[in-house]
């Protein structure tokens, strides 16, 4: 199993980054469990979604951007505009890599075919 840390809570405040000590091997490990949870940590995808990107190979990135979104996309109550967003901020980190950018692009839109994706759709 791989874990990428990309933020965590101190004292009611989410942060997006590695804690100031990562948590070992026994230590608890939290799921945003709840949608009110997950907005709070989605609210502002541009600090985490760097941090997943720069994860490199130890986990197939574009499969784990595609299931988070989903993911984020259903605890959040179905935000179309928080997916638009997220898609235009991966959009903006991966311009100058569109192998692997378009992949992800294009299973976003099969796993969310309800989703305006397309330039100029709304």
């Amino acid at each position: 199993m791989s874990v990428i840390t990309v933020g965590y809570q101190v004292a009611g405040d989410i942060r997006h980054g590695l804690p100031p000590r990562p948590p070992l091997n026994l230590d608890p490990v939290f799921l945003c469990a709840s949608g009110r949870e997950m907005r709070r940590f989605t609210d502002y995808p541009g600090g985490y979604l760097r941090l997943i990107l720069r994860a490199g190979h130890s986990v197939p990135i574009d499969q784990l951007l595609v299931a988070h979104i989903q993911q984020a996309y259903i605890q959040r109550g179905q935000d179309t505009a928080w997916v638009l967003d997220t898609v235009q901020e991966l959009v903006e980190l991966l311009r100058s890599d569109y192998d692997l950018l378009i992949p992800i692009l294009e299973t976003i839109s099969a796993a969310l075919p309800e989703l305006p994706l397309t330039i100029g759709e709304t």
